[in-house]
């Protein structure tokens, strides 16, 4: 009699164990299917149906400006337009001044808004005061940190002047996007609206023939997440992630 009731609670027990797993495993794959419809459904029909029928935000209400770095081709040129498009002023800022003066006609003529250039070269550090100065007296809504450059190559001691090449990399992708953020970011928390963009890259996740420029984009979303977090009760605060073969963003987004 003793022998059939441990052999029942063994049973028991087995089975009990196996409910749990059971269990366990139930959870698992829900919450690896809401992850996978949110990524593979509702986020691209968020981003490229929602977002065209939507009215969306007047993005004049966070204020008269829009200043984008890296602006005279890929994604920022495509900024600079949408945000022109959306009655914004535009600020471009770039290091080739022939490139700013073709964007900033071809932006007045096409959408009628004021387009404003400053010339910087982002690999120095020494532009930042003169930047914030032009930016002093403007009604900033919306700063795409855009500027980036990049080096790949066989592993981190091939690469090429070294010491200059990684030099340039951690100017330009991470203290441009760290400076800009220093200098614009007080006069939204201020006013208590505006967005900030900060342009990463998938790159983020780690490629060996590129170890410093994965890096600095990595180093790009985090501080982005830190200064989320550390703003987040400032005004309605909310985070958007628009993920692309290519690159992301991630806003920083005061009230409206």
């Amino acid at each position: 009699m003793d022998t059939l009731e441990v052999i029942y609670s063994e049973f028991l027990s087995h089975t009990n164990n196996c409910n749990l797993l059971t269990l366990v495993g139930l959870v698992t794959t829900i919450l690896c299917l809401i992850t996978l419809i949110r990524v593979l459904v509702w986020t691209p029909f968020k981003l490229y149906f929602l977002a065209q029928v939507l009215p969306g935000v007047d993005l004049k209400k966070l204020g008269k400006w829009a200043v984008i770095t890296g602006a005279t081709g890929g994604i920022g040129k495509g900024y600079c337009k949408v945000l022109a498009e959306k009655g914004m002023n535009i600020v471009l800022i770039s290091r080739s001044s022939e490139k700013l003066a073709k964007v900033a006609e071809e932006i007045r003529e096409a959408y009628g808004v004021v387009v404003r250039t400053l010339t910087a070269d982002f690999h120095s550090t020494d532009i930042y005061e003169r930047i914030e100065e032009e930016l002093r007296e403007l009604d900033v809504g919306v700063l795409v940190n855009n500027v980036g450059t990049s080096n790949v190559t066989a592993t981190f001691l091939k690469t090429t002047n070294i010491l200059q090449t990684t030099t340039d990399i951690l100017h330009v992708n991470c203290v441009s996007m760290t400076n800009m953020c220093a200098i614009v970011l007080p006069q939204m928390l201020h006013k208590d609206k505006g967005v900030i963009i900060n342009i990463s890259s998938i790159g983020r996740i780690g490629f060996l023939g590129a170890p410093v420029y994965s890096s600095s984009k990595s180093y790009v979303s985090k501080l982005s997440e830190c200064l989320q977090r550390t703003y987040r009760n400032s005004g309605k605060h909310q985070n958007q992630e628009n993920k692309k073969s290519f690159s992301f963003s991630i806003c920083i987004k005061f009230k409206v």
